[in-house]
């Protein structure tokens, strides 16, 4: 008996156990999955069950407490209603002056990679602006563009009639985008800085010899080279001017005057917790989520065609 014993014995130490085979040296990757899970459930479960929700509670009248199947009306409601056009007429505008959030910081982050005069004092002040939080900027912004702050003093030195720039539609919408420009001009420098520390200087060098300077060498030498960077900041931009600008508005205009410079993604609040709407609030959420997964398809399909 021990004779036929002894050679079980040897083949079962020699066979791998099930829990080696499992989270042994040849399955890292499953490893990896298995201490991710808890951490991927929880994410998945704070992520998804909102936006669930929101789909769920966009097809019916609720305000908190009861809720009526009202199906598609209160998307019928948002696309009859004026104050959701102004709305989305903002953010069109916050969308067309996308190029401007863009180009700004290259210019300027191809100015300090030339090491212009002033050139470590502009790096350090432009990135400290990544540092403050945008209730501070908006409070700081509030000030400058009051009626007795700093630029209308500017302009009372230049014998230009001051406004109360923050009071009036069109100015406070365009001082929404300023402030915005500046707030994100950081975030786009650091990126930009990134992609020319990426470039081989030879091909700068060459490109000066050959009489490339100024707009010629941003347009023809250094844009072709930075696309994957400029792309990667637009699609940045864009998602920043629909979903991330909501504590400016809140502390510089409120949204007002009117609606001139409410936002989609202000309007959620404004509807639910103002109005206590939180149906239509809701399908507003469902419509503001929609467009950012067309801008992530796009983004996609534009680096499918850069490939």
């Amino acid at each position: 008996m021990l004779e036929n014993a002894e050679p079980q014995l040897t083949l079962a130490c020699s066979r791998p156990s099930l829990r080696r085979r499992l989270l042994g040296r040849y399955n890292v990757g499953l490893v990896g999955m298995l201490y991710l899970l808890p951490a991927v459930a929880v994410l998945a479960f704070f992520l998804l069950t909102p936006i669930v929700e929101a789909f769920y509670y966009s097809f019916f009248d609720w305000n908190g407490s009861t809720a009526t199947w009202v199906g598609l009306g209160n998307y019928m409601n948002l696309l009859h209603s004026s104050t959701f056009g102004t709305i989305a007429l903002n953010d069109l505008i916050l969308l067309a002056c996308i190029p401007l959030w863009v180009l700004f910081p290259l210019v300027l982050a191809v100015m300090i990679n030339s090491h212009v005069r002033g050139w470590r004092f502009f790096r350090l002040a432009i990135f400290a602006t990544t540092a403050l939080s945008f209730t501070v900027v908006g409070i700081v912004w509030a000030y400058i563009y009051s009626y007795h702050g700093p630029f209308n003093a500017l302009l009372r030195v230049v014998h230009i009639h001051p406004l109360d720039w923050l009071a009036n539609g069109p100015t406070a919408l365009a001082a929404l985008i300023v402030t915005a420009i500046w707030t994100f001009m950081g975030t786009g420098l650091i990126v930009y800085l990134a992609g020319l520390g990426a470039i081989p200087p030879e091909i700068l060098e060459a490109a000066r010899l050959d009489g490339a300077r100024g707009s010629a060498m941003l347009r023809h030498v250094i844009l072709p080279l930075m696309k994957r960077y400029v792309e990667f900041f637009t699609v940045f931009s864009i998602v920043n001017a629909f979903t991330n600008l909501f504590a400016l508005i809140y502390v510089m205009t409120g949204g007002g005057p009117g609606f001139s410079t409410t936002t989609l993604e202000y309007y959620i609040y404004v509807d639910a917790f103002a109005n206590m709407n939180f149906g239509e609030a809701s399908a507003v959420g469902v419509i503001l989520f929609l467009v950012m997964i067309g801008v992530a398809v796009l983004q996609m399909k534009v680096l499918r065609t850069g490939e």
